[in-house]
């Protein structure tokens, strides 16, 4: 199942054994959430969240200030652009960040973390 939407203000959401959640709202806000077996959750805005929940999910955004964070028993959190935090909860887990300003934080068993072109 794939679920998409385009425009500003804009929400998706799936549920499922696997589906993908994408949003694009490339000059204002957009969420992504999905919630299944092995789900995507992808946003391509100016501020966007992107929330992935499952077996395996991964959640990815691209813009200012967003914020990706998933939660499961293996989870990939990627964000890149400026203003950026990726977030990762889970059993097996890597969290990566690309751009200014950008944090990524890892919480799990097995974590891996990253974050590029960080200014301080």
């Amino acid at each position: 199942m794939e679920v998409s939407t385009v425009g500003d203000l804009s929400t998706v959401e799936c549920y499922g054994p696997f589906c993908t959640a994408a949003c694009d709202g490339v000059t204002n806000v957009c969420m992504s959430k999905c919630v299944g077996r092995s789900c995507e959750a992808l946003c391509r805005s100016t501020s966007c969240v992107t929330f992935g929940m499952g077996t395996v999910s991964t959640s990815s955004c691209l813009g200012h200030a967003c914020f990706a964070n998933c939660t499961g028993e293996g989870c990939i959190s990627l964000c890149e652009g400026t203003g950026c935090a990726a977030e990762c909860h889970a059993i097996k887990c890597q969290a990566h960040c690309a751009g200014a300003d950008c944090d990524s934080r890892c919480f799990g068993g097995l974590c891996k973390h990253t974050t590029s072109g960080k200014n301080d």
